[in-house]
């Protein structure tokens, strides 16, 4: 038995729902037998299924110990008993529905009911009581978590100064609420402004005026009654983004009770529609600014038969048979009165005339396929700027207001002039052709269509030639077969008929990121989170990254950074990181944090220094200097030391025309120069390869005794600027990456800064090489010793690594700060010898940076003697002379990859060479 009616079972006050345990549907609705109370006997006999129990009684039947109610209606007869309410407590298992109702208004009973501080579980809830004034807002988030409408049908008792709610669930899609009172409107819009149906007809509102709907929060209410509120003032532009909604029976200004043309006039702005459609769906979508409410007052012709989906900004229809035609739709508004031609598969716009008029700087295109949105529209004139102040799908106006460009003095001919349009569903359509002023007066010119437009790939002239950006191209500027869909963000190679991507994309058609390192922060040997810096896209599946042979586990990335947690290890490791089908990997490019770091030789003895371990500099005594306080320090040019006092050979810096720094000693000549970028692709195979030298253009200030050169790539935009300082009395401080020191006199420093490099991928790296060389043309007999090289300091895993190169007991001596600043953020680099440009006079060395924005780094340089050397074969002396380079690297879109791997005991000796093809500007 299913239902049973409660004329067969009420017999007294109690009732046992043993004796109904197979019914599902209880209804005790006894609305004949005058008063009655409904007392339940706790059940010993528990039922598996659901129950819907309805009742008509004088009090609120207690449920506590009953289980498996789904649904419970209460309808309270008059007089009925106010103190039951607190049973309440007892229907926090019910799931689906409770509606507890009277018709006694004189029987109030206080809102707490709502707030009896048990969690419930009900999903729909309605109260038709009389509810007494509230003091604290109710908490329907915390207590009604799962409800997805309520409906409070009260009197206005039921009052609080500004709203009766403090929270609802994010679940509730319906709430009503009628016969209250409240403070204003606003505080019930925020609180409700993401539930879709929204009824707060019928109350007393003491702040009677309608204010602004802050639809901006969210997508606002669907639908919205406000009916006899009494509510005055005007009705905003913020409302009209509501589907329905529904004001009648209230005091607005220029409203009557069911004035919906009304709404609408006070809801239209500039209409601008744009059709859309969705392939998978077959749907057509008008979308755009002020399409108003009603689809019924809206004609299309051919006939579609549009429906609302968002006011005043989405409209949708069945476009099945309309698929895959070019159709022009005529779309006619009958509030306001316009009438638009639109087309819903977006095709490229022609121009068949164009009016300029000199006095004014402004031309009319004819055409067609153009947009309603002027936002979505580009003209550019001779590289000015064309405003545009109107478009429709005809006509296109615009006008050019910088005051350069002068159309009324003089006639112009010839103008490149690029449109270029953005359709609703991304597409962009772009046409290039040339235009003309003339000073007499308007000009009117007849546009003959240039053969497939020119492809994209060249200007159309108003005879109907293509003049093609590439000479080998056809006439139409299209050469081979079309790329095989949508390139996106790059562009088709029409000869070969394949997509070429920009560095950051890659796959057929340019839909897969390709990401980018431009810094580390790592961890110390104990292991931790460490942070990656880059570009990583929006997309990241399957995110794996790995450091060595370890996984960084828990990876989290957004678009420019991933954070990971990396167990213990030291050194320097390799980094592989892995998502979207791509992999990129870094060799020697994270190294964990060295916490004590060693120094070169100890600093020779406690007498020449003592070390600094945070850095691994030897900080050198007195007359003690180089990079282990080996040697003696030069206190003036004459070459005289602070301590022996022995006379050696005085040196001398020349900066040369062509990028060199050359240091002259005797017969001893030692060059440091910049002499190419290369760019590699992952697989370590050289791409492009730019040779620097003899390219400079200098600037000299001899005030600041600094030379700045600059030259700028084959075509490429990118520029190149260095500046070389030399320290001509005394020592100068410096500080790089956290680390401070020191250039004594006689010392260079050099600064390179590398911007806008554009790389054929992401995946690539560059190189900056720099050269080291010595020549020697003669030296007394008691000096010559063959060349040698010591890279016995040389250690991945120290903060500073020291080469030098040795000839005739003078020594070149190389530090590298094995740390870039990689956009504002220190991060670890690896440098490499180049060995097949090295050989036994010349070192080469790479300097690899990670991909940044801007990058600096900075070796330097020092050239010494030996305490072997005799100045007059038959004396010894101590003495160097110091030659720092600082090396800062900056530029937009730069990708530098570098390296230092050098080889002990190999033999080097130096070669000077000299540029004097550049031209030289000196400044004062």
């Amino acid at each position: 038995m299913e239902n049973i009616m409660a004329e067969q079972i009420y017999h007294g006050d109690k009732i046992s729902l043993d004796t109904f345990r197979n019914v599902r549907k209880l209804e005790l609705l006894d609305y004949t037998g005058g008063d009655q109370t409904v007392n339940f006997v706790d059940p010993t006999i528990q039922t598996s299924y659901q129950r819907e129990i309805s009742v008509f009684s004088k009090n609120l039947p207690n449920l506590k110990l009953i289980s498996n109610v789904d649904t419970m209606a209460v309808d309270l007869q008059n007089g009925f008993d106010s103190d039951s309410i607190e049973n309440y407590k007892g229907y926090s298992d019910i799931k689906s529905r409770i509606e507890i109702k009277s018709n006694d208004i004189n029987t109030c009973v206080s809102p707490k009911i709502l707030d009896n501080g048990a969690i419930m579980s009900v999903r729909n809830l309605k109260f038709q009581l009389c509810f007494s004034e509230l003091t604290d807002k109710i908490d329907l988030a915390n207590l009604y978590p799962n409800l997805q409408t309520i409906e409070i049908l009260s009197e206005l008792s039921f009052i609080h100064q500004q709203f009766q709610f403090s929270s609802v669930p994010s679940s509730l899609s319906m709430f009503k609420m009628t016969n209250s009172s409240f403070g204003a409107l606003i505080h019930a819009y925020n609180l409700l402004i993401n539930v879709p149906t929204v009824d707060i007809s019928f109350n007393q509102i003491a702040d009677q005026v309608l204010p602004v709907y802050p639809n901006d929060k969210t997508n606002g209410i669907y639908s919205l009654d406000l009916r006899n509120n009494k509510l005055t003032g005007s009705l905003d532009q913020s409302y009209c983004k509501i589907n329905k909604l529904i004001i009648m029976d209230n005091s607005l200004d220029g409203f009557t009770n069911v004035d919906m043309t009304s709404i609408q006039k006070s809801c239209f702005g500039k209409v601008i529609p744009r059709l859309r459609i969705d392939g998978n769906t077959n749907r057509v979508f008008m979308e755009g600014q002020n399409l108003g409410f009603d689809p019924s007052r809206i004609t299309t012709n051919p006939q579609i038969q549009w429906s609302l989906d968002l006011a005043s900004t989405r409209l949708s229809s069945d476009f099945s048979k309309y698929k895959d035609i070019y159709t022009l739709f005529k779309i006619k508004f009958e509030i306001p009165e316009l009438e638009f031609t639109l087309r819903a598969t977006p095709i490229q716009f022609i121009v068949t005339e164009y009016t300029s008029f000199s006095a004014n700087s402004t031309i009319i295109f004819k055409g067609s396929d153009f947009t309603y949105d002027i936002l979505t529209t580009k003209v550019v004139v001779d590289n000015y700027d064309c405003d545009v102040s109107s478009t429709t799908f005809s006509t296109l106006v615009c006008t050019i207001s910088d005051p350069a460009f002068d159309g009324k003095t003089k006639d112009l001919s010839g103008l490149i002039t690029n449109i270029t349009i953005t359709k609703p569903d991304k597409s962009i359509f772009y046409l290039q052709f040339t235009t003309s002023f003339s000073s007499t007066g308007p000009l009117t010119v007849q546009v003959i269509p240039c053969p497939n437009q020119c492809s994209q790939n060249g200007i159309c002239y108003s005879n109907g030639e293509c003049k093609c950006n590439l000479i080998t191209y056809d006439k139409d500027c299209k050469q081979g077969t079309d790329c095989d869909g949508s390139c996106n963000s790059g562009h088709c190679d029409y000869k070969f008929g394949t997509c070429v991507c920009p560095p950051n994309w890659t796959g057929p058609y340019c839909l897969i990121p390709v990401h980018s390192v431009s810094s580390i922060e790592p961890c110390t040997t104990l292991g931790g989170n460490i942070t990656i810096h880059g570009w990583f896209s929006t997309q990241h599946e399957k995110l794996t990254v790995k450091i060595g042979s370890l996984d960084c586990e828990k990876p989290y990335a957004n678009e420019t950074t991933i954070q990971c947690v990396l167990g213990a290890g030291s050194g320097t490791k390799d980094l592989n990181i892995t998502q979207n089908g791509i992999v990129l990997f870094s060799k020697n490019k994270f190294q964990y944090i060295i916490q004590v770091h060693e120094c070169p030789n100890n600093c020779t003895s406690s007498r020449n220094g003592v070390c600094d371990s945070s850095t691994g500099i030897c900080n050198c005594f007195n007359q003690w200097s180089g990079y282990d306080c080996s040697l003696l320090k030069q206190t003036n040019n004459t070459g005289s030391t602070s301590g022996g006092g022995s006379n050696v050979p005085g040196s001398t810096t020349t900066v040369g025309q062509g990028g060199t720094t050359v240091i002259t000693n005797q017969d001893t000549n030692y060059e440091i120069s910049i002499i190419s970028l290369v760019e590699f692709d992952i697989t370590g195979k050289e791409i492009k390869t730019f040779d620097l030298k003899k390219q400079w253009n200098v600037t000299v200030n001899r005030e600041k005794n600094l030379y700045t050169f600059t030259q700028n790539l084959t075509d490429s935009k990118c520029i190149i600027t260095y500046t070389v300082e030399e320290v001509k009395t005394g020592s100068k401080d410096f500080e790089f990456a956290g680390i401070k020191f020191s250039i004594d006199q006689g010392g260079i420093k050099l600064a390179v800064n590398i911007s806008n490099y554009q790389y054929t991928s992401s995946l690539n790296s560059l190189q900056l090489r720099i050269l080291s060389e010595t020549v020697e043309s003669g030296s007394g007999e008691c000096n010559q010793v063959k060349s040698e090289s010591d890279v016995s300091n040389v250690d991945p895993n120290q903060t500073l690594n020291y080469i030098s190169l040795k000839k005739n007991n003078k020594q070149m001596n190389g530090r590298f700060i094995n740390k870039v600043v990689s956009d504002n953020r220190v991060t670890y680099m690896s440098t490499e010898v180049v060995k097949e440009l090295s050989n036994s006079t010349n070192i080469v060395m790479g300097l690899n940076l990670p991909n940044c924005l801007e990058c600096l780094i900075d070796p330097d340089f020092s050239l010494l003697v030996s305490p072997n050397y005799k100045s007059e074969c038959d004396s010894k002396s101590n003495w160097f002379l110091p030659v720092v380079i600082a090396v800062p690297v900056g530029g937009f879109a730069v990708i530098l990859i570098t390296s230092i791997i050098l080889y002990k005991k190999y033999k080097y000796s130096i070669k000077l060479l000299m540029n004097s093809s550049i031209k030289m500007k000196e400044k004062n």
